[in-house]
């Protein structure tokens, strides 16, 4: 039987010095797995050495490369970067890390110099069997996209890989056509407390689909949350807001608000799999594919069909 031993995001800025305590006493536990797996939740690069870009994963972070060495000691073998953290010192800042990182003779994935190279799966070969290890990411500045790689491979791209969301994604563009603009458009959503941005990516997916049911432009018509005196609501508005409490994995509804009825249509993640489901299922549809960029609305058949 394999077992697997994962651990969240790892942002550790100084050297861990042998017995430091807390540390030592995870050694047993974390070795227990064949497969040992945490998030490199940094840039590995010395002082001075890249410079901040213009943009960050909501602050710069880095650290010296002997700083993730000695997580190693712990009994890892297996990690990504890829995070909203990955461009926080701009390509030169990714290249020193991707470098320093496989100078650690660790498995990892989901970063590269190229498309191909970031999607390209790590495999880690144990007693008990071999692990493929895909890195995805939805949270990230567009700048952060690796290069053009669908001329010689097929390419699922999608801000979310749940199958509910993206039913949801199209089920929301259908009733914003249908219903038209007599209907208030509010998009809200919940995530718990740890969440660093907001809002959602896919609270954000959600709008815009509507605001293309619309045929209008997202941009002209967006409000990010209420406060004051903001006056009567405009027509044509689509609202996004953002709630965080407690462990919520995360919920998202869209409301479309008439004079007389109200439509509401909502999504609850009961489980992280789920994500992870929608995407073993983009890979396996993917087999055998001609290269090119892909939706999850081909994987789905919404491309090539209507919703009955």
């Amino acid at each position: 039987m394999m077992k697997f031993t994962a651990a969240g995001d790892a942002i550790i800025q100084r050297r861990i010095q042998e017995g430091y305590v807390g540390f030592s006493e995870l050694t047993p536990f974390i070795n227990q797995g064949d497969a040992r797996f945490f998030n490199l939740e940094t840039t590995l690069n010395y002082e001075g050495e890249c410079y901040g870009n213009q943009f960050s994963g909501g602050t710069y972070i880095r650290c010296n490369p002997e700083v993730a060495r000695d997580v190693l000691d712990f009994g890892f073998n297996m990690t990504t970067f890829n995070n909203n953290h990955v461009m926080d010192f701009a390509h030169d800042g990714l290249l020193k890390t991707l470098e320093n990182v496989n100078n650690m003779e660790i498995v990892h994935g989901g970063v590269g110099r190229n498309l191909g190279e970031a999607s390209a799966p790590a495999y880690l070969d144990t007693k008990n069997g071999r692990v493929a290890l895909i890195a995805i990411n939805t949270s990230f500045n567009p700048a952060c996209m690796a290069g053009e790689a669908s001329k010689r491979i097929p390419i699922v791209q999608s801000g979310n890989y749940s199958l509910g969301v993206n039913l949801l994604l199209e089920l929301v563009g259908r009733a914003a056509a249908t219903l038209g603009p007599e209907y208030d458009i509010e998009v809200t959503e919940m995530h718990h407390r740890h969440k660093k941005d907001a809002p959602s990516g896919t609270a954000l997916m959600l709008a815009k689909a509507a605001a293309a049911g619309r045929g209008v432009d997202f941009g002209k018509v967006a409000v990010y949350g209420r406060e004051g005196e903001t006056g009567e609501r405009p027509a044509g508005e689509i609202a996004v807001h953002a709630l965080r409490g407690g462990s919520v994995i995360g919920d998202h509804t869209v409301m479309f608000a008439g004079d007389v009825e109200r439509v509401e249509i909502t999504h609850r993640a009961q489980g992280r799999e789920a994500f992870a489901a929608g995407a073993l299922k983009a890979l396996e549809w993917a087999k055998g594919r001609a290269p090119g960029m892909y939706t999850m609305r081909d994987v789905l058949g919404f491309s090539s069909a209507e919703i009955g």
